[in-house]
């Protein structure tokens, strides 16, 4: 499902296997990878993380595969490979002494010489900064902030032009939301430029295709999530359609989304019209 990933997760478990398991239909849904691992190169490497897996006899992490729509379309937007992991381990066990599971997201890695809040806002390229705006208020990403939008390094002799930064954005673990309550600060893009231009031509075409309907279907099959998430991901989703075909910008959107900075209402328009 994620080849690429795999390839990432041998490399860096040094997996002596690789097994594959499928669900009733027959569609490969998991990877269980096995390994040992050096465990002195990564302890001289990762002193803390050495220490915790210095105790593994046996261990296995299971790259369940989401579908293509986790993060909905957003080739556009730049977000590295990404999958769900599951793993366990004694050393999970809480105050009831139960071994769970823990899931996460598994993500290629992406060598970066900073974050977005150690450039100006006028370096990034318009149609990136755009995209990842559109998708953060498609998912109702709670938690945009400077520091999850790496700037990747440049090759020798590139990155010196304006507006020619591409972002790359990570860590989308607060997306889906059951409640609607975004201040605006959670989303570190809304008062830059980029945002209060004309919604690019390309991006303006994909929010036109977007079927919000089919996407929550999808992410109900492929993440089981909650109805209240996918209602809100349904009504931000055709906001956002809505208001790009009206001719507003993409903060003119995101306003309609965010709690008022006021404090006049305790709810964004949004979150008043879902209601």
């Amino acid at each position: 499902a994620c080849p690429r990933l795999l390839d990432v997760a041998r490399v860096v478990f040094r997996c002596e296997s690789c097994t594959r398991t499928r669900d009733d239909r027959g569609d490969a849904v998991a990877h269980a990878l096995r390994w040992p691992i050096d465990l002195d190169g990564l302890q001289k490497k990762y002193p803390s993380i050495g220490e915790i897996l210095a105790s593994l006899d046996d261990a296995a992490v299971t790259l369940q595969r989401a579908d293509d729509v986790l993060l909905m379309g957003s080739e556009g937007a730049g977000v590295p490979e990404t999958t769900l992991a599951k793993s366990r381990h004694r050393g999970y066990e809480y105050h009831d002494r139960v071994v769970a599971d823990k899931v996460g997201s598994f993500q290629v890695y992406v060598p970066h010489s900073g974050v977005a809040e150690d450039f100006a806002p006028g370096r990034f390229e318009t149609q990136r900064l755009q995209a990842i705006a559109a998708l953060d208020m498609r998912c109702l990403n709670c938690d945009r902030n400077a520091a999850n939008l790496l700037i990747p390094k440049q090759r020798r002799g590139a990155g010196k032009k304006e507006h020619d930064l591409k972002l790359v954005p990570i860590d989308h673990g607060f997306c889906l939301p059951e409640v609607l309550s975004i201040e605006w600060f959670d989303w570190c893009w809304i008062d830059w430029p980029a945002l209060s231009a004309p919604v690019c031509e390309p991006l303006k075409a994909q929010i036109a295709q977007l079927d919000a309907d089919d996407d929550a279907a999808a992410l109900r099959d492929a993440l089981d999530i909650r109805p209240k998430s996918a209602r809100l991901m349904v009504a931000a989703t055709e906001l956002l359609k809505r208001g790009v075909a009206a001719g507003l910008t993409l903060r003119d959107v995101a306003m309609l989304i965010v709690l008022p900075e006021d404090a006049s209402s305790k709810t964004g328009k949004l979150a008043t019209a879902v209601a």
